[in-house]
Order: structure tokens, then sequence, then C-alpha cells
């Protein structure tokens, strides 16, 4: 699995497959937020998603859940 920074994720998606398929935030102009702040916003390349599903696929083939993490 490829990670890039910190990964965020909700409580209640504690037990989802996580996949990154962006870095940063697109919009990054909240006020009141700072979770992106340092992190350009770029979309993954498709292969290395296609990479991640595989993988993903291999560890849980019975998963119901994938949680896109990033902005």
């Amino acid at each position: 699995m490829h990670y890039t920074g910190t990964v965020y994720r909700p409580p209640a998606e504690a037990k989802t497959l996580l996949l990154q398929v962006t870095v940063g935030c697109s919009h990054d102009r909240c006020a009141f937020c700072t979770m992106y702040k340092d992190v350009s916003f770029r979309v993954e390349p498709i292969e290395q998603i296609e990479e991640d599903l595989e993988e993903l696929r291999s560890l849980r083939p019975n998963a119901e859940r994938i949680y896109l993490v990033s902005g």
C-alpha cells in the first residue's frame, strides 16, 4: 500500500480498508481546518491506485467497504 503524509479517517471507519486516491485537499481554503496546509494537492497515478486495489483484494477478498483517504 502507498500512503503519503498523515492518514486521517473517522472512527466509524476503523475497520474499513483504506485507499489513497489523492494527497492533500483540493479546496484547502477552510479557515477552521489545518489538516493539509503543508501538503500540495495532487491526484495519485491510476497505476498506483490499481496496484493498491489489487493488494487490498489479496488482503481482504470479501471486503464490503473501502474508505478513500485524503482531502
